[in-house]
């Protein structure tokens, strides 16, 4: 239904609405089986707790964004700017190299700082990246993307760490696992709605600026009769007649308009993609810090032993007051 729903201009088609009523039914009951069954095959019971639920949100904005990004960038350098698939690609070779280099540096941190900080200031430089892409022109070239890579590329890897830790935080050790598909699938939702929506919205943006534009081409306007009339000019000195060197002044224009509709609407994506990053971050104050070796007072969980300290060897899962499986006690 995502993939086609452009396509077939969504609900005018019989089969997107059958698909979408399949699909409403579908998740029905599929949400109260798995919410009644003793031993559901996703436990979406662990939504109940905070960190995991804004993990969930978090990771469908990431798979947004991200897959949103990898879609309109690539459509864009090959459509607007005429690049090849291969030319394409390497727009993205920054940014991958940027994360495979900061992975087992951000993860050495991860659990050391406050995931929270992490996790807002990932977001920040996606956002910021994608902001970088608002100015584009038809004019931009490799190295006008390569700053907007590397950020990107920075931001992924600070996001994805440390948001996986924060939104295990309060989460049962037994439903960890649980929790952690749970993220990569809404990850993966989020990237499937994000392309079917920015596809959608790249087309409506284009018709909206053509007819903008359309708008002030008139006998009246003084710029637009002074193009024709030079592209007219130049029509018949290659040898056309009047009238056919008209026809393709006015074809020509009709293509400048089409395409600079569209490169506004590709700015449009890049400008709602850094708004919609940044819109999410006061949602990071729900996540857990996600730091490891807390020392609790023990007194709170073993209250009956001759010890007053207990060190936490995994990450830290929530109040003290919660018993932790994994731990080692020291001696006072």
């Amino acid at each position: 239904m995502l993939e086609k729903g452009q396509d077939d201009d969504w609900f005018s088609s019989k089969t997107i609405v059958w698909c979408s009523i399949a699909a409403v039914v579908g998740f029905i009951v599929f949400l109260t089986h798995e919410l009644r069954t003793a031993q559901p095959a996703v436990n979406l019971r662990i939504l109940r707790f905070r960190s995991v639920a804004t993990g969930v949100f978090f990771q469908g904005v990431i798979g947004f964004v991200l897959f949103g990004v990898n879609y309109v960038l690539p459509n864009f350098a090959q459509v607007m700017l005429g690049y090849t698939a291969f030319q394409a690609g390497v727009l993205q070779v920054p940014s991958a190299i940027v994360t495979g280099i900061m992975f087992p540096i951000i993860g050495a941190f991860t659990g050391k700082l406050d995931a929270r900080i992490l996790v807002s200031t990932g977001l920040l430089l996606l956002a910021a990246s994608n902001w970088m892409l608002v100015p584009m022109t038809l004019a931009w070239g490799w190295d006008n993307f390569l700053v907007a890579g590397l950020l990107r590329g920075l931001g992924v890897v600070m996001v994805f760490l440390p948001l996986t830790i924060a939104a295990v935080g309060d989460c049962p050790t037994e439903d960890i696992q649980t929790a952690s598909s749970l993220l990569s699938l809404v990850r993966t939702l989020g990237g499937s709605v994000g392309i079917a929506c920015l596809a959608t919205l790249l087309t409506r943006r284009t018709d909206f600026h053509r007819a903008v534009l359309v708008e002030k081409i008139t006998p009246y306007g003084t710029e637009a009769m002074g193009r024709l009339a030079e592209l007219t000019q130049m029509f018949q000195h290659e040898g056309w007649s009047h009238a056919d060197a008209v026809v393709r002044a006015l074809s020509v224009m009709s293509n400048q308009v089409a395409q600079q509709a569209a490169l506004m609407s590709y700015s449009d994506i890049a400008w709602l993609l850094a708004v919609f990053t940044a819109g999410s971050l006061p949602f990071c104050l729900l996540l857990t810090s996600g730091k490891k070796n807390c020392l609790l007072d023990c007194k709170c969980l073993l209250p009956d032993l001759p010890i007053t300290l207990i060190k936490v060897e995994k990450f830290c899962l929530g109040p003290c007051k919660r018993s932790i499986d994994c731990a080692h006690l020291v001696p006072h």
